[in-house]
């Protein structure tokens, strides 16, 4: 991790009150001890749960008081009652300020890190971030399975997102843009799956799961065999949306397909990300971030320069790259 001093430009505030709550509630379990309402409503009243059901709630997620309690006191939750725990100290010897100076290797130099870092217990192993660029929340699952250093780099990775959040909304060039075509250069900011993958591994020369035990690595490495018909089918994807082939709902869901636990969106917008660094520098990749047409046409640049036609990587379709200019020509009828 860097040592470079970001004081001024992070404000970090962590949080395990849900996960303590939970912790006790377990050990009482564990000691044969009563749980009665006062302790549940301890929890309940846990700023982080209270969000993170909001949070489930908005993405159509079932997420009731009921069925949490029933994942508690299930006897495997029981069982890693003490593995919790310890992840939970543990998290706290990482350095805030560690992570969030790698994040920022990958954003503007002005960007700036604010957010709540929320350490919760939950069903569902996933992490995500919540809210807005004013009151951004990082919601990281306790998983004893995660040593330290994944742990960090997951942080990396979703403060990458809320630092990158300010610079992605539309200007005032974007909005002269017909309305498909500013639809899709939304959806593509999806991409910024591939950046945080970037910022997290810390460089295009590392594997961007290094930090991963050896299943994910090799679920990436088999991922990313598949790099030209996704690249393909988000090129295609992006050509319905334009030409209104999709209706915006239908776009919104095969965008989500598209996403998944580690979907094209992540692969290939590493991929791009990675070939622009390494070809260009950093700081263009960067300048590109923002607005993804501007990463499309540098990553064909770079794909072009570097390798003979016979082996180098598929690049965007010269239909796609037209149709996302400003005051193009539409094609004749």
């Amino acid at each position: 991790m860097s040592t470079v001093d970001v004081s001024h430009q992070v404000c970090l505030r962590f949080d395990g009150g849900q996960a303590l709550a939970a912790l006790d509630i377990l050990d009482k379990v564990a000691e044969a001890a009563p749980v009665d309402g006062t302790d549940w409503e301890r929890l309940f009243a846990c700023k982080a749960y209270i969000l993170l059901k909001q949070r489930e709630a908005s993405v159509g997620l079932p997420f009731t008081d009921a069925a949490f309690m029933r994942f508690l006191l299930s006897p495997a939750t029981v069982q890693r009652r003490q593995a919790l725990r310890n992840t939970l100290v543990a998290w706290e010897g990482l350095s805030p300020e560690a992570i969030a100076a790698q994040a920022l290797q990958y954003l503007p130099a002005v960007a700036r890190l604010e957010a709540k870092l929320f350490a919760v217990i939950k069903p569902r192993s996933n992490s995500f971030v919540y809210g807005t660029s004013d009151d951004a929340m990082v919601f990281i699952a306790i998983d004893p399975a995660m040593p330290s250093k994944q742990i960090a780099a997951l942080m990396v990775h979703e403060l990458h997102h809320v630092g990158l959040f300010p610079f992605e909304r539309d200007d005032d060039a974007r909005q002269t843009l017909r309305a498909p075509v500013r639809r899709a250069v939304g959806l593509m900011r999806n991409f910024r799956e591939g950046y945080a993958m970037l910022a997290a591994a810390g460089g295009p020369d590392r594997h961007p799961r290094h930090f991963d035990g050896t299943a994910d690595r090799l679920a990436w490495d088999r991922a990313m065999t598949h790099f030209e018909g996704d690249l393909k089918a988000i090129d295609h994807f992006l050509l319905d949306v334009i030409y209104d082939g999709l209706k915006p709902e239908q776009a919104e869901r095969r965008a989500a397909e598209l996403l998944g636990r580690q979907g094209p969106w992540y692969t290939v917008g590493w991929r791009m990300a990675a070939t622009v660094e390494a070809y260009f520098g950093r700081e263009l990749l960067i300048y590109s971030m923002p607005d993804p047409r501007l990463l499309l046409l540098s990553y064909n640049a770079a794909t072009v320069q570097t390798a003979p036609a016979a082996a180098r990587f598929p690049i965007w379709s010269p239909e796609l790259l037209y149709a996302l200019m400003p005051n193009r020509k539409e094609p004749a009828q």
